[in-house]
């Protein structure tokens, strides 16, 4: 391709126009001369006049020449800045002389090129981005589904201890009624205060980077029952390997563990059961001779020192049969023929067996019984042995404080996911200590000088067959204990 400037296309035509101009003016000027010579100032202002017009024609001319492609290029330009790349570009083919303007116009016509180019490559681009959007969109939503739809609680804290995400569970277990916890600190949520978790294993994690899992209890606000939770702790790495935040996985073990402790139970009463039959037998008819020969003896006596031995010795056989009595009703099947009742009944005639225990301790009692309540499939002989037991435990717990007061109330909870009634017992005695539920469970458990431990067994295994729960824990913030015993509306599971 050959390549020439404007300038000199412009001095080359610009010389020969002039030339032809000037040639054929003079040419004119003498011919005219020749006819008109009397006319020579006239022809001389009429040569000046063609050379003037002549100069002003070439120069517009000129002009449209060199002006007219850059504005045909404008309105390209214009074209292709309002989105419309499909524009018709001249370019010159080879052998063609090329100018300024033609290498102009193969840079524009380069430029579009790109430009479609670049177009088409960031159209297919978007296309894939918006994309990718929408099926990062459909993996958030199916992600939320599952981290919400898990029925445990998850959730994400920072190195300060701050709620990064949860899921809708851990909400449920923290207990707390605001919308969002995102922000907030994980501990104030869990126990209402600034001091950190006792169980909590965040600060090992961080350290560490290693997953850790421990157990703890919390008291559930809705049915004021201990919780137990399985948590474990998760590091979460960022691109450089250091631990910034940790997932924390929490599993309400609650009926698993309250089903193995109710396992465990069940073969230790059917252990002592087994035992209990084949001993209270052989026990028994030895007592009654002792306790025969005794009282034949006081008759034959006149010691009084002998008599008061003969006494004592009265006194621990019907202890020991009373203890016989007992391990034989564990040993029997508690079955009990379950039809509908009123729990009010029970309670007062409890209340009425144990007065004499109630006064002889000058116990302040305070009992408000509902006007009704709902229909419940119980055992009344049975459940009135229980509360029985669990009055007594209380009068023996409070023997010796200042004021001794017994506390017996009704929470209806119809509304509940498992609707149930609670017979709630609190006395402001010696409570639990350092006593576990579990250890008071335990047969032959017992903290009294002369108590046999069988009492609350019997209770829980009463409880059991009314398919309800009991539960012994000491009052919070106060002194002395609370038994709760829950029974089914009914008589279905709790």
């Amino acid at each position: 391709m050959k390549q020439t400037g404007l300038k000199y296309k412009f001095l080359i035509f610009g010389t020969l126009l002039v030339v032809a101009v000037v040639v054929a003016g003079l040419l004119a000027f003498n011919m005219l001369l020749e006819r008109f010579p009397a006319q020579r100032e006239y022809l001389l202002m009429a040569l000046a006049l063609f050379f003037i017009v002549s100069g002003i024609g070439a120069l517009i001319l000129f002009s449209h020449i060199m002006i007219k492609p850059v504005i045909h290029l404008t309105e390209k330009v214009d074209r292709v800045r309002r989105g419309e790349m499909d524009v018709d570009i001249r370019v010159a083919e080879d052998g063609q002389f090329i100018d300024e303007m033609d290498m102009l116009y193969s840079g524009f016509a380069h430029m579009v090129a790109s430009l479609k180019d670049n177009f088409l490559q960031l159209s297919r681009a978007k296309e894939q981005a918006e994309g990718f959007s929408r099926e990062l969109e459909k993996s958030k939503s199916r992600l939320e589904a599952i981290f919400n739809g898990i029925s445990d609680g998850i959730m994400i804290i920072d190195k300060e201890y701050k709620i990064v995400a949860h899921n809708k569970k851990m909400k449920n277990i923290l207990g707390f009624s605001k919308d969002r916890l995102v922000g907030e600190q994980c501990f104030q949520m869990c126990t209402g205060t600034q001091d950190k978790c006792g169980f909590c294993n965040a600060g090992r994690v961080f350290d560490s980077g290693q997953p850790i899992f421990t157990y703890c209890t919390k008291d559930d606000r809705e049915s004021c029952e201990e919780k137990v939770f399985e948590v474990h702790n998760f590091p979460l790495y960022d691109k450089n390997g250091e631990v910034r935040q940790i997932v924390e996985y929490v599993k309400d073990v609650t009926d698993a563990t309250r089903m193995r402790s109710n396992l465990e139970h069940a073969q230790r009463l059917a252990d002592i059961g087994t035992m209990a039959g084949k001993v209270a037998h052989e026990v028994r008819n030895p007592l009654n001779a002792i306790q025969g020969a005794a009282h034949y003896l006081k008759g034959e006596l006149d010691n009084e020192e002998a008599r008061n031995y003969l006494n004592l010795i009265q006194e621990q056989v019907e202890r020991v049969n009373g203890v016989t009595t007992q391990l034989l009703s564990l040993s029997k099947p508690m079955t009990p023929v379950l039809q509908p009742g009123s729990i009010i009944e029970v309670v007062e005639r409890a209340l009425q067996v144990t007065r004499p225990q109630l006064m002889a301790l000058k116990a302040n009692v305070v009992y408000k019984p509902p006007k009704s309540t709902p229909n419940l499939l119980i055992n009344e002989g049975q459940l009135e042995q229980a509360v029985i037991n669990i009055i007594l435990n209380a009068v023996e717990a409070m023997d010796g404080t200042g004021q001794p007061e017994l506390r017996i109330r009704y929470l209806i909870n119809e509304e509940a996911e498992r609707p149930n009634v609670e017979i709630v017992i609190e006395d402001n005695g010696t409570g639990l200590k350092e006593i576990t539920y579990d250890d008071i469970l335990k047969p032959f458990f017992t903290t009294k000088a002369k108590g046999t431990g069988l009492g609350l067994t019997i209770v829980k295994r009463i409880v059991d067959n009314h398919h309800g729960q009991f539960t012994l824990k000491s009052r919070t913030g106060q002194k002395g204990a609370v038994a709760v015993i829950r029974l089914p509306i009914g008589g279905g599971t709790v």
